[in-house]
């Protein structure tokens, strides 16, 4: 076995300490406390504790009996009967104390430290999703854009649908904004059921979406862009439905690729609206 963690093991055995493992160290000698929060607990509670550490010493020295040197076996046999009945100095009672109190405070304040990193996480998820639809919004598209490349790996293009409910505002002014946002929120649930798992939804802003579409070709991107628009007219609420128009635009994410997008969009509603038109149309 690694003479290192044998040394570790006869050291913390003896009397007279020579090291202190930290709290991440201790935890790994502690069968039931597989976490490094409760390690500091548990260490905080063992202290210099050689009964207890002799209990962990020994678990770990049953299971690895066969592959220890048998000096080194015995070695530390001895030192555990000896911490079983070997009582702490005055001073190791003291540094054991002061010990207990540290770690103590260690654990408060990490403890503080996670429960506010968790509440920022918490903000930040929310702050990146639309309240009504609970699809991704563009801060959210953002920071899914915006995660690094693997090393060595060339990520794929990706597929762009932009879309845009035709004469949504009629809806509101005839039938008010909850039939409008209850609308939205059947139209965002038909575009999660009709994109592929790996697909990313957002809410573009108003009555816009997006969707990103990894590794799509036009062929298949053609065919998502129709499949959701042909879907959006079948959904009513309250007798009120709209159409739907897209821009599609295949390449790397970049301002320019959605730009690309956004005119294919335009062009597809200046044709009557309630079809999908590819960028690469435009060039034609």
């Amino acid at each position: 076995t690694d003479p290192l963690a044998s040394s570790w093991a006869v050291t913390l055995l003896t009397p007279n300490f020579g090291s202190y493992l930290t709290a991440e160290d201790l935890v790994t000698f502690d069968p039931l406390q597989p976490d490094i929060e409760t390690g500091r607990e548990f260490a905080a509670s063992w202290g210099f504790d050689r009964s207890k550490a002799a209990d962990v010493t020994e678990f770990y020295i049953d299971r690895l009996e066969s592959e220890i040197d048998p000096d080194v076996l015995e070695q530390i046999r001895l030192r555990i009967k000896q911490s079983r009945t070997q009582e702490l100095s005055a001073a190791e009672q003291a540094l054991a104390v002061a010990t207990s109190v540290i770690l103590e405070r260690v654990i408060r304040v990490e403890q503080t430290l996670a429960g506010t990193l968790s509440a920022l996480d918490v903000e930040s998820q929310a702050a990146s999703r639309d309240p009504l639809t609970q699809l991704l919004n563009r801060r959210g598209f953002d920071r899914w854009a915006r995660i690094p490349e693997p090393a060595g790996v060339t990520l794929p293009s990706v597929g762009i649908i932009l879309i845009d409910l035709d004469d949504f505002k009629a809806v509101n002014d005839q039938m008010g904004h909850l039939v409008g946002d209850r609308l939205l929120q059947q139209i965002a649930q038909s575009l999660r059921d009709g994109t592929r798992p790996r697909d990313i939804v957002c809410r573009w802003g108003g009555d816009e979406f997006l969707v990103a579409c990894p590794g799509a070709e036009l062929e298949e991107l053609s065919e998502i862009g129709d499949r959701l628009i042909r879907a959006i007219p079948e959904i009513s609420v309250d007798g009120m439905s709209v159409n739907a128009s897209a821009g599609l635009h295949v390449g790397f994410l970049s301002a320019e690729g959605l730009i690309e997008a956004d005119k294919a969009l335009y062009f597809a509603k200046s044709l009557g609206g309630n079809t999908a038109i590819p960028a690469s149309e435009l060039e034609h």
